[in-house]
């Protein structure tokens, strides 16, 4: 429960951003979102606000990284095998609950 929470404070603190999407595109994006393309996405859309470009979301960004991570997700997971081993499968939820 606590993870989903987190992802609708992420989703909250997007939607501004979202505004000009129609909702068949902002869903969606929604629906993509995790952590590291959030904050990726977030920090860029802060810059681009701040050099005034509007919108300041950029869907191709978001996608980008999207796309990038999974990407090296797939590669990179079979060569690590069981990260069991090595106690990196008990990272992720001592970062989530701290």
């Amino acid at each position: 429960m606590l993870i989903n929470s987190r992802h609708l404070v992420m989703g909250a603190s997007l939607a501004p951003y979202l505004n000009h999407l129609p909702r068949r595109k902002a869903l969606p994006t929604l629906f993509f979102m995790y952590d590291e393309n959030w904050d990726l996405t977030m920090a860029d859309a802060t810059r681009r606000r701040a050099a005034g470009q509007e919108p300041a979301f950029s869907l191709g960004v978001y996608f980008a990284v999207w796309l990038a991570s999974t990407t090296m997700g797939a590669f990179i997971g079979p060569v690590l095998g069981d990260i069991s081993r090595w106690v990196v499968d008990m990272a992720f939820p001592a970062v989530c609950f701290m």
